[in-house]
């Protein structure tokens, strides 16, 4: 007797359940939204890195004579005068790829202060090529430069200028173009490292 007294509202409440059953069948079957999917097509990256050392030549109360310095914040041209080193370029890559690298290493001599040379000498001290150069290859450039004949250049320098203004400082850069296929894109970068 309770069905038959309460039949219209049952009956209203099977035809809700049936209308969002049919419901959610049709979004989750028929239109089922758009998902967003992220990834990543081509990714690469590049690192280099200096090393450089001087032998210890003159005598002093500091470094034992023939002690190799290596990777100092400073050297000192009157015990250790011959600064050598090595630039090493290399890049990574999430696909293939060839590229061929030139790699140029400056010496740089100036005076420079808050942010403004006040004069400038260049001279190359290292250059190398390396062709088709692949995802975790590398290019190596060697440099050598005394370091008395740079300190006797800033002093005709100033001797020739005057006092300038500023703060004496010598620069290793090296200059690197990089050009070919990464990741099957063209590549054509240059970078500048000190």
């Amino acid at each position: 007797k309770a069905v038959d007294e309460q039949y219209v509202i049952i009956l209203a409440v099977l035809v809700i359940l049936l209308v969002g059953g049919l419901w959610a069948s049709y979004t989750a079957h028929i239109s089922p939204g758009t998902e967003t999917e992220t990834a990543v097509d081509s990714q690469w990256s590049r690192a280099s890195t200096f090393s450089h050392s001087a032998m210890v030549t003159g005598q002093n109360p500091v470094y034992e004579t023939n002690q190799r310095l290596r990777n100092q914040r400073a050297y000192f041209p009157l015990i250790s005068p011959r600064l050598t080193g090595e630039y090493q370029f290399q890049y990574t890559a999430s696909g293939d790829g060839a590229v061929d690298v030139d790699i140029t290493v400056l010496s740089i001599v100036q005076s420079r202060g808050d942010g403004t040379v006040f004069w400038q000498q260049t001279r190359e001290i290292g250059s190398t090529t390396a062709a088709d150069v692949e995802p975790g290859g590398s290019a190596n450039t060697e440099f050598e430069f005394n370091l008395n004949q740079t300190r006797l250049q800033l002093e005709r320098v100033e001797e020739t200028l005057g006092e300038t203004p500023g703060d004496p400082i010598v620069v290793v850069q090296a200059q690197t173009q990089m050009t070919g296929q990464v990741n099957g894109r063209t590549v054509n970068r240059e970078f500048v490292d000190e």
